[in-house]
């Protein structure tokens, strides 16, 4: 098997001096943007923390762990409260599917029997039909 050529990464000066104009151009205009929209682009300013010369910064620190922690707890209990009523959202929704498919199937089923009572009567009735039309040409 032949190998393939390499190709060269050789690029006119044209080409490579216009994409440079091109992310010229795309910093100018982020520069501007940040400008008119400055709220966009700040980044939010780190907590530097607590200083180790703070007086009682043990106390704070475990404060701070302890407010952590029960808004992590809060969270949790409100996840599992979603958690629990959509559960029983869907059990709700199961049960509707489950009547509405017996209810179709009721009605479906009366309108079959009415369909096959429907069928039997107009059989009497041909049959009646019939008998008389016999008994009337049996008279004559």
């Amino acid at each position: 098997m032949v190998p393939k050529k390499i190709q060269s990464k050789r690029v006119r000066t044209a080409h490579k001096h216009r994409i440079l104009k091109r992310i010229v151009d795309h910093h100018r205009k982020e520069r501007r943007s940040a400008k008119k929209n400055p709220g966009k682009f700040n980044k939010p300013k780190k907590d530097p923390g607590i200083p180790n010369a703070w007086p009682f910064k043990e106390e704070l620190l475990n404060e701070l762990e302890a407010l952590k922690n029960e808004d992590e707890n809060e969270k949790q209990r409100i996840r599992l409260a979603n958690q629990v009523e959509r559960a029983k959202a869907k059990k709700v929704a199961k049960k509707a599917e489950i009547a509405a498919n017996i209810a179709a199937s009721t009605a479906a089923a009366k309108v079959a029997k009415q369909a096959k009572e429907a069928k039997v009567t107009a059989k009497e009735a041909k049959s009646t039909a019939k008998a008389a039309k016999s008994t009337k040409s049996s008279k004559k």
